[in-house]
């Protein structure tokens, strides 16, 4: 009967002898694999591992790394002068290795003296066979902004590669160019609505030998479209007395090619004389609210389209009213607000006092108390008599980014009425981005180990970023004198660019940047000014009393934008 030995794989001695005088032989050594399928202790996910490296892979280089957590004595079978196993499951290369195949035993040993092993095949292929193999990690997909030309935003990175390789781009294609030496990607400024996608298919060449990658770009949208009134809107709009108070006189539509929210439309009502109507935000509804007073048989209103993007895109549309509705013979004794719920929003980060919105109801009488009575966190609001909603501090974004009120009026009338106002804080550019926290890596030579030994081209890291403002996406890029390493612009991916010596240094320490940026034209202040007069005489517009090359003043809104781009640098040292 064969005893199972302690280990999975022993070698015996087979001799064959003859009869004769003086006897002759012959030895033959066979080397048995014994197998427990009933065995109850598991180490090893699989039970053989394949892996391909180069005769011309230099001594200790790293074959493969085995996943072991340390609960386990982990040893080689049968002792190799090829091969080395550390506790970590790093399998290294101590001599030069000939074309071939070489198999070996991973031992595992539990505490209670429980083996599982594994079956290592390493494939040793000539150098002359071995072709360019891009790195996967430079490759797949990646996500660039719009309507700005982008010079070398990927580097496709190719193992294995001699200086005659080369790069290009499979098929025709009308926007993306490839360096055929570095791998670099550039492309002049895209345009997401035109197209948001693109599938190139790039391919590295070495002599008769090549291998393909693809890269997926995705085009984020920038709000480069303002909105625009549908067709169908009317120059005049009339109301009679077959119109009744809250009915829905016309309900505006307009459309914006931006995506997100840069595409999402809503609605102001900037200018009426009247004061007799009312527009919804969301919905573009324009409802007869009140009778109109102080007013000929026509006046004009102005109606604003504006999206949701940073910064705020609008168009403006003037229609005619024309009234042949009969003067009112009584007036309602209950009131009610103009609206049942208010959409507005407020930029974080501004001082005190700023308007946010302002609530109405039907009546004209002006002796009216109006008081916010739930949802002010922290009474970040205040409304005065006239229904003005300002702030009483400044707002944070990253803090609480909504507020939900509630809005009572009391006054000369039985009952108080009450309305909803959602206040939503838009999000600014104010926090640098920073690198996590993390513990020191170092990366040591021993006699077996060391980074040198790591091929032109290899992976080593991704760097992540974070932005609590989350306002797209984070650019990285190193020292430009820095030539060892390349670092992917929008993906954070560092590969190897030259070989490494540990002679002539034992450690690097590599600057990763990553700034924080003002974009050209964006909003950085909004001026917000009131005129009680009425028509023309209440019509409110902004200049500038001195113009300036880095400033530019909406005279109908009042946003001061910045017209020059800066970055504030964030650094960090691995």
């Amino acid at each position: 009967m064969l005893r199972r030995p302690p280990t999975p794989e022993t070698t015996i001695t087979v001799r064959a002898s003859d009869h004769g005088s003086p006897a002759l032989f012959v030895d033959q050594t066979l080397r048995i694999r014994i197998t427990n399928g009933s065995k109850k202790w598991s180490y090893f996910e699989d039970g053989e591992l394949r892996v391909a490296i180069s005769d011309t892979a230099p001594v200790g280089s790293i074959v493969t790394t085995l996943p072991v957590d340390g609960k386990a004595a982990i040893r080689l079978f049968p002792t190799s002068s090829t091969f080395k196993i550390d506790d970590y499951g790093k399998v290294t290369l101590l001599t030069a290795v000939n074309p071939g195949i070489h198999q070996f035993s991973v031992l595992a040993k539990s505490p209670q003296g429980e083996i599982d092993s594994l079956t290592v095949v390493v494939e040793v292929t000539s150098a002359e066979k071995i072709g360019p193999r891009i790195s996967s990690a430079s490759c797949g997909s990646i996500t660039v902004p719009e309507n700005r030309p982008l010079k070398n935003f990927k580097h496709i990175v190719a193992l294995n590669a001699t200086g005659e390789a080369k790069f290009s781009i499979r098929g025709s294609n009308k926007y993306f160019e490839i360096d055929p030496t570095s791998g670099q990607l550039s492309c002049p400024a895209l345009d997401r609505e035109e197209q948001s996608e693109h599938l190139l298919v790039v391919v590295v060449q070495d002599g008769d030998r090549k291998d393909s990658c693809t890269v997926r770009i995705t085009v984020a949208d920038v709000n480069d479209n303002a909105p625009q009134f549908a067709s169908s809107t009317p120059q005049v709009i009339s109301i009679n007395d077959t119109v009744a108070m809250q009915d829905v006189v016309y309900k505006f539509s307009a459309f914006d090619h931006d995506a997100g929210a840069n595409g999402r439309v809503l609605f102001d009502l900037v200018e009426d004389s009247s004061f007799a109507f009312d527009l919804v935000p969301e919905t573009g509804e324009l409802g007869l609210v009140r009778e109109p007073e102080r007013v000929g048989k026509d006046w004009m209103i102005r109606v604003k389209a504006h999206d949701k993007g940073v910064p705020s895109l609008a168009v403006d549309r003037f229609i005619r009213v024309q009234n042949t509705r009969s003067s009112p013979k009584t007036r309602d004794a209950q009131p009610s607000f103009l609206r049942q719920k208010y959409v507005t929003s407020i930029d974080e980060g501004l001082t005190r006092g700023q308007i946010v919105s302002k609530v109405a109801t039907s009546s004209r009488d002006s002796r009216i108390t109006y008081s916010i009575v739930e949802g002010n966190t922290d009474s970040a609001f205040e409304i005065d008599s006239e229904g003005v909603v300002r702030t009483s501090q400044e707002l944070d974004y990253e803090i609480k980014d909504l507020y939900d009120l509630k809005i009572i009026a009391t006054g000369a009338f039985p009952n108080q009425i009450k309305t909803q106002m959602i206040v939503e804080v838009n999000n600014v550019n104010d926090n640098p981005p920073v690198f996590p926290r993390q513990s020191r890596k170092k990366v040591l030579e021993s006699k077996f180990i060391f980074i040198g030994t790591l091929p032109v081209g290899s992976y080593l890291t991704t760097v992540t970023a974070n932005d609590a403002d989350n306002m797209g996406a984070l650019e990285y890029s190193l020292d430009p004198k820095e030539e060892r390493f390349v670092i992917d612009r929008f993906t954070g991916v560092v590969h190897l660019a030259t070989s490494l010596d540990f002679e002539t240094v034992e450690e690097i320490n590599v600057e990763v940047k990553v700034p924080q940026s003002t974009g050209a034209d964006e909003v950085i202040a909004k001026l917000v000014a009131f005129d009680r007069d009425s028509g023309d005489n209440g019509r409110v517009s902004y200049s500038l009393v001195e113009s300036h090359e880095l400033f530019k003043l909406d005279s109908n809104d009042g946003k001061l934008n910045l017209l020059f781009f800066y970055s504030m640098p964030a650094w960090i040292r691995n």
